[in-house]
């Protein structure tokens, strides 16, 4: 079986439904289909069992969060490749997998681009080629986990780190990609249509994101990397607010001394 599709789920009984019918509807045909609900109140169930016949394996219980069922579906899961479509996203049309498959795939992972989808519209997020996934690259960004295919061996040692909340894939990655060196290839091709009023549109999102950002390469890095990262991280925070200048009409010298205000009440608190 070339492909596992996981599809986890937590009280979105719409979402699910658009992300299976997704799946169920593509003209390629060698995968299995793996959902995880936690255990919805708001008849997911019956979402799965209306599809139960096209679903190779699914459960609806209690969990300890996105990774630990996502986890749960990488221990049911026997295809070469994995590919992580949570409820509410939904595969581009009914023609992409059996694109992505038509030529034969060995690199470990596997990546292409995806839409976000607005109420007002859609606009396409590329990845970059695979020679721009440096350290540095990572420092800021990460590879779409909903448009990326991850062979199943990649997982054979470590699955998920469950003590995180919403970056544990954008640690994985860095852990294969960078400190690992495994192989990655982009296909070029919008692969998913990626739902924006998921959990990303939570408001504690971008804090809880930095603060698991900063813990990664703590935890994977030795100081003189993480020292590099703080850097770029504050350089490009600042490079972020001198673009503002001429928007907002404020002096650079306004703007220096607003910097140098910052710094002084950072070095306070800490």
């Amino acid at each position: 079986m070339k492909l596992s599709i996981i599809t986890i789920n937590l009280n979105n009984a719409s979402g699910l439904r658009k992300s299976i019918e997704s799946v169920v509807t593509q003209t390629y045909t060698d995968y299995e289909y793996i959902v995880i609900d936690g255990g919805s109140s708001d008849g997911s169930a019956d979402v799965i069992i209306k599809y139960a016949n096209r679903i190779t394996y699914w459960v609806s219980e209690p969990d300890k969060g996105i990774y630990n069922a996502m986890n749960k579906g990488i221990l049911q899961a026997n295809g070469e490749y994995l590919q992580f479509l949570n409820s509410g996203d939904c595969l581009v049309n009914e023609n992409i997998l059996a694109k992505v498959f038509e030529t034969l795939r060995t690199d470990d992972i596997i990546y292409g681009h995806l839409n976000y989808v607005y109420e007002k519209g859609i606009r396409i997020h590329k990845m970059p080629e695979e020679k721009q996934l440096s350290l540095q690259y990572f420092f800021n960004h990460t590879i779409a986990h909903s448009a990326a295919f991850i062979a199943r061996r990649l997982f054979s040692d470590n699955l998920y780190d469950e003590s995180y909340m919403i970056g544990a894939d954008k640690k994985f990655f860095i852990e294969k990609i960078i400190i690992q060196n495994c192989t990655v290839q982009n296909l070029d091709e919008v692969i998913v249509n990626f739902d924006t009023k998921g959990i990303s549109s939570n408001p504690d999102y971008k804090v809880r994101k930095n603060e698991e950002e900063d813990r990664t390469f703590s935890l994977l890095f030795p100081p003189r990397i993480v020292k590099d990262y703080e850097f770029y991280k504050n350089s490009s925070s600042e490079i972020r607010a001198l673009r503002n200048i001429k928007k907002y009409k404020v002096s650079y010298l306004g703007f220096r001394i607003l910097m140098r205000l910052t710094q002084l009440y950072q070095k306070y608190l800490s």
